[in-house]
């Protein structure tokens, strides 16, 4: 496979291959799920002693921060996101848009908010009327969105998807 992960089609006049369809499938199927472990990891910034920020709080008790060093790299994801999805207009059979039969419990994609913002989240249960429950991992907030405004995150080999964005707000009693 190799570098030919990262090809984009731009020309949506012929019809996919068998072997294309097939690894859009297979990216479907694998990678939210093996994303959504990656993005469980605890950012090394984030210890003892860090400066941090409380990005969401619904009680005293729950809470999530994220350390300061972080914050530069939590607005460039947001930036590339926004620039990956614009290359894939008009739709294509091979872009990273999701239906609502293909979204994974407990798997990680990106998700384009009303106000244009992309964010990496979870889905947090299976769509129900359309709208799919979504976690958001850089920030922590729970909450509906429709299926059309979810995409598959980038292969791992992405930057985005790089232990050097990695971070996970976490509760105080989260190991």
């Amino acid at each position: 496979m190799g570098g030919s992960r990262e090809a984009r089609v731009i020309n949506t006049d012929r019809e996919p291959t068998a072997d294309e369809l097939k690894r859009i499938k297979q990216r479907k199927e694998n990678e939210p799920l093996e994303h959504a472990k990656t993005l469980s990891r605890q950012s090394a910034a984030l210890k003892e002693g860090s400066t941090v920020s409380i990005v969401y709080a619904d009680s005293p008790r729950r809470f999530f921060i994220r350390a300061l060093a972080d914050d530069d790299q939590y607005e460039k994801i947001g930036t590339t996101l926004a620039e990956i999805y614009a290359q894939e207009t008009p739709p294509s059979p091979l872009d990273s848009r999701v239906a609502i039969y293909e979204i994974v419990s407990e798997g990680a994609y990106a998700l384009q908010d009303s106000n244009g913002t992309w964010f990496r989240v979870i889905a947090k249960q299976p769509p129900q009327s359309g709208q799919v429950l979504c976690h958001f991992v850089d920030v922590g907030v729970c909450e509906k969105f429709p299926v059309a405004a979810i995409r598959l995150l980038p292969p791992a080999v992405h930057p985005v998807m790089s232990s050097k964005y990695f971070w996970w707000p976490r509760k105080p009693n989260m190991a």
